[in-house]
């Protein structure tokens, strides 16, 4: 099973490969995307066990031996840094990229929260849906149909043949979302209701000033 890494983990593991990378002359730009992303760019609390990223260097062959190289040091996975999922970035360009680590060798930015959030779309999977619930909670949209409206954009019409897949996960996320507040927004059972409606001092539901 490959290690899990939270956010700490993978912001000093990046500053090891910046590290690394001095020792054969190579820079690299990575793009970001996937939980990674999430983790990186927008504080999600959860953990991943690779980096899902683009990697841009004219030396390309020796920042993925610098990877491979930190991940053995660290005991991770050599590649938990990888490209393997490319195929499911958006062709349009990234306008709204944020930059996560800023070294003398090594720059990684983060995917845009409109591009992320129609790679989340797509790829649809239960993880994908806790992690849309948490970008439109913070940044929009305010409908399932501005969701897949986002994706368009992002895809260009790309993927026009699973607008209804895309509208049903949108739903199910907005859904999950207002199931999460209302339960939130209930009141806690009453002491006085697991007490034969007395409070802890038998005064008939009046509790201590811890009650009030």
């Amino acid at each position: 099973m490959k290690k899990m890494m939270d956010a700490a983990e993978l912001g000093r593991m990046l500053e090891e490969l910046d590290e690394e990378l001095k020792y054969s002359g190579a820079k690299a730009v990575v793009y970001v995307f996937g939980g990674a992303a999430m983790i990186l760019g927008y504080g999600s609390l959860r953990t991943t066990d690779d980096i899902d990223g683009i990697i841009s260097s004219e030396r390309h062959g020796d920042v993925m031996r610098a990877i491979k190289k930190v991940g053995r040091n660290n005991g991770v996975a050599e590649d938990w840094l990888n490209e393997t999922g490319t195929a499911a970035v958006p062709k349009n360009p990234d306008l709204g990229q944020t930059t996560v680590h800023s070294g003398r060798n090594l720059t990684v930015r983060a995917a845009g929260r409109r591009h992320l959030t129609a790679m989340k779309l797509e790829a649809g999977r239960k993880i994908d849906q806790e992690d849309l619930m948490r970008l439109v909670q913070r940044f929009g949209p305010r409908n399932p149909k501005e969701l897949v409206e986002m994706h368009r954009e992002a895809y260009g019409g790309r993927h026009e043949k699973d607008a209804e897949r895309l509208e049903k996960t949108g739903e199910a996320v907005f859904k999950q979302i207002e199931d999460r507040a209302r339960k939130d927004q209930e009141d806690p059972p009453m002491r006085g209701r697991e007490t034969g409606g007395k409070g802890p001092q038998g005064n008939g539901g009046r509790g201590g000033p811890g009650d009030r």
